[in-house]
């Protein structure tokens, strides 16, 4: 019988496993002890990619909320109120223009971009499972993010588009006095039945302004939302692509291994660089990238701070509730998982 063959520091070498394996500790094991359990489902609350984007978006928000502060030309040219934007004419950069070509086919219709790169990345790349071209298979990875991404739609669903009625945002509008006003007609029953308004696109559809109420920035939950969770789906992926691109851990392997296990070293440097940022990485972060343009030029030019607050509270409302919250209830991280787990 061969002998076994041993790494230079005399340990046995383990046999090589397949790269669309995810072995993941289970709450059935007879031998872990509730404690130990306990530890394993609830690692630290938030993850140092977590803390990052916790701290990005109001930085972003920040910075354009201040150079709407200091630039003269936003300070000269007019606000609108009812508009949430500078006077159109009067605008003082091309991306304070509402018909500007990003916020019309970017932003207005973000949701299809955030699906289009998501289902890319979840398909095409081998971190989630095998990819298409080599034999599509729906792992546990692929089944929790997709449930991840349910999740997000529906609280995007019920802030900004329907929510048993009107959505989230327009319920509060209407709840903190808002209503829909017709512009410059008399009121009358017509006017009455306009100002019976419950939604933001009903209003406008009637010729009416929807006015007077607290309106939570509808464009700040949704680029927050969007473009962190493309972020953190793919953050497994960035960490050791983008930082150390594979090479790191093969570098290690390399020089544990032996002289004559050149052939097995390759295999994993090969393994390793499939996994590392390729095409559809690099969509998803320029889809992301865009949203954080445009996140801060809605902040230079668009809404109150207030309104862009709220935005952000509710964003981070419902990415804490898909992120966060299954770390604390366990049934809810069995359902949902976390990224690269």
């Amino acid at each position: 019988m061969p002998a076994q063959p041993t790494r230079r520091n005399g340990t046995p070498k383990s046999s090589t496993s397949s790269s669309y394996e995810f072995p993941v500790p289970t709450s059935k094991s007879p031998n872990t002890s509730p404690q130990s359990h306990q530890a394993a489902i609830m690692p630290s609350l938030i993850s140092l990619p977590e803390l990052f984007l916790t701290i990005l978006y109001p930085s972003i928000l920040a910075l354009g909320s201040l150079t709407s502060l200091l630039s003269p030309l936003s300070r000269s040219s007019p606000y609108s109120p009812e508009l949430q934007s500078h006077v159109p004419h009067l605008a003082p950069n091309y991306f304070a223009r509402k018909s500007n070509v990003f916020n019309l086919y970017f932003v207005k219709i973000a949701w299809a971009w955030y699906t289009a790169a998501f289902i890319i990345f979840l398909l095409a790349h081998p971190r989630t499972g095998p990819p298409v071209q080599k034999g599509f298979m729906l792992t546990r990875r692929r089944l929790q993010a997709l449930a991840r991404y349910v999740a997000v739609t529906t609280w995007w669903a019920a802030v900004t588009q329907w929510f048993f009625g009107a959505p989230i945002i327009d319920r509060g509008f209407r709840l903190s006095g808002g209503r829909c006003e017709i512009r410059g007609s008399e009121m009358g029953v017509a006017g009455e039945e306009v100002q019976a308004m419950v939604t933001a696109a009903s209003c406008k559809i009637a010729g009416g302004v929807w006015k007077g109420g607290h309106d939570i920035s509808g464009h700040v939950f949704i680029l927050i939302v969007g473009s962190a969770f493309l972020l953190l789906e793919a953050w497994p992926v960035l960490g050791n692509g983008l930082v150390w691109g594979g090479v790191k851990e093969v570098v290690a392997q390399k020089q544990e291994d032996d002289e004559n296990d050149n052939t097995v070293a390759e295999t994993k440097r090969s393994d390793s660089a499939q996994e590392g940022v390729s095409t559809p990485v690099w969509f998803l972060l320029g889809v992301a990238g865009l949203s954080g343009w445009m996140l801060l030029m809605t902040a230079t030019y668009f809404h109150t701070w207030v309104e862009k607050l709220t935005g952000l509270i509710v964003a981070y409302i419902a990415l804490g509730s898909v992120y966060l919250m299954p770390r604390i209830v366990p049934s809810l991280d069995d359902v949902l998982g976390r990224p690269g787990v």
